[in-house]
């Protein structure tokens, strides 16, 4: 689509990223003196009323929640032709995408915790609001500038760990029996490949799992080490069978890196190392849902 000049009173500046559904933009507020993001729904879709609806369902999902760790959606609007877009906080610092990308794993313990601690914070949120996010991954998980940040030190200094794009979110209240597949096919549970499959909160426990162990340079099958079962567990082909939520799974991962954190000298090869060889391509930038993936219900 054309770059917009202005949307209700934000001015404009670039385009952060655009999928089949949606683009989002860098713009300005002139009467707050910030940065925003503004989410606009593709012109191609512009008719249909379901992709319509299900737009607007993902800034009120966002507008429900309330966490640090989460995006916040500050304002909801139509362009005159009729296009939905809805305005939320801007991550400046990137995504985790790119920032794996810059620093290939393995990452060190402090460092996965960091991200671990925000990804945690932000699904015990949507899980309590009775909201699965069916997207978890590093393009999803993103960094903002805050006074108040998860960390004084190190690489995140200054910044938040939040997560974003509920596109594809599932409201468990008005959940039906069947489910059309969506999702990042590298993270998705297997339920979310089956058009019966269940929809719960050990959905993106799994696809947690799979995000720290790309930070960690390590893919299923895990290794058979004490970090690998508590990746195992999580992963678990059936849903009952997962780590049950996913605060409990942060605290057996922090229990797992605690022999290498810093100060406890290097990873020993015994444990982890070994598997960190494993490449695994990552994709970089801000994604909205894929045109290919088939639309949730």
């Amino acid at each position: 689509m054309a770059t917009p000049t202005t949307v209700g009173r934000f001015r404009v500046q670039r385009s952060l990223g655009s999928g089949g559904f949606a683009t989002v933009w860098l713009a300005e507020d002139p009467q707050l003196d910030s940065l925003v993001a503004v989410k606009i729904l593709a012109d191609n879709w512009a008719a249909n009323a379901d992709v319509h609806r299900r737009f607007v369902d993902e800034a009120r999902l966002l507008r429900r929640v309330d966490s640090d760790h989460l995006v916040r959606v500050y304002d909801i609007g139509e362009l005159d032709d009729g296009r939905p877009y809805f305005v939320m906080s801007y991550a400046d610092g990137g995504t985790l995408a790119d920032l794996v990308k810059e620093r290939p794993p393995p990452w060190q313990p402090d460092d996965v915790l960091a991200v671990v601690d925000g990804i945690s914070a932000a699904l015990t949120v949507l899980h309590r609001s009775g909201i699965v996010h069916r997207d978890v991954k590093p393009a999803n998980v993103l960094f903002r500038t805050a006074v108040h940040a998860d960390r004084a030190s190190g690489p995140f200094a200054g910044k938040r760990v939040m997560l974003g794009d509920l596109g594809i979110a599932k409201d468990l209240q008005w959940a039906s029996g069947l489910t059309l597949p969506a999702g990042s096919p590298a993270f998705m549970a297997p339920e979310q490949r089956d058009m019966a499959g269940r929809i719960t909160p050990a959905t993106d426990v799994h696809a947690f799992a799979m995000t720290v162990g790309r930070l960690l340079g390590i893919a299923a099958p895990w290794p058979g080490t004490a970090l690998g079962d508590v990746l195992r567990r999580a992963t678990a082909e059936r849903a009952e069978d997962r780590t049950a939520t996913a605060a409990e799974l942060a605290a057996e991962l922090r229990g797992g890196l605690a022999p290498w954190r810093r100060g406890a000298g290097p990873m020993p090869t015994s444990e982890v190392a070994a598997a960190l060889t494993v490449p695994i391509p990552i994709g970089t930038g801000l994604r909205v849902p894929d045109p290919s993936v088939a639309l949730p219900s």
